[in-house]
């Protein structure tokens, strides 16, 4: 993880969708929202491989794929999956995903708030 922080002031909060993939049994995630492309390096540089987020007191790791700074913007993987069950959201209409908040902690680091 990057020792300083690069992007936005501890304490902002981003808004982030429930996403996931569209094959059968396909992953679960966190799409940043309201975040344009070309502003997405401002709260995720491109040197982090990686972010941790805490979820429900837990913190996990997550690694960021190179398409998420362009149109992948997804955090992905099984913690988010679990937490999405565990709040009965894994399922939604059509384009209307369940939207949460990220607290901005530290570099790379993350609080989810929802639910």
């Amino acid at each position: 993880m990057p020792s300083s922080f690069e992007a936005a002031p501890t304490g902002g909060r981003l808004i982030v969708k429930a996403w996931r993939s569209k094959k059968v049994g396909g992953t679960y995630g966190l799409r940043v929202y309201g975040v344009k492309k070309k502003d997405r390096t401002l709260y995720f540089p491109r040197s982090w491989s990686q972010v941790e987020i805490e979820i429900d007191g837990v913190a996990h790791t997550f690694l960021l794929r190179e398409t998420f700074w362009g149109k992948c913007p997804e955090i992905r993987g099984p913690a988010i999956e679990e937490w999405l069950k565990k709040l009965n959201a894994l399922a939604w209409a059509e384009l209307r995903p369940p939207k949460f908040e990220l607290l901005i902690l530290d570099a790379a680091r993350f609080r989810l708030i929802g639910g």
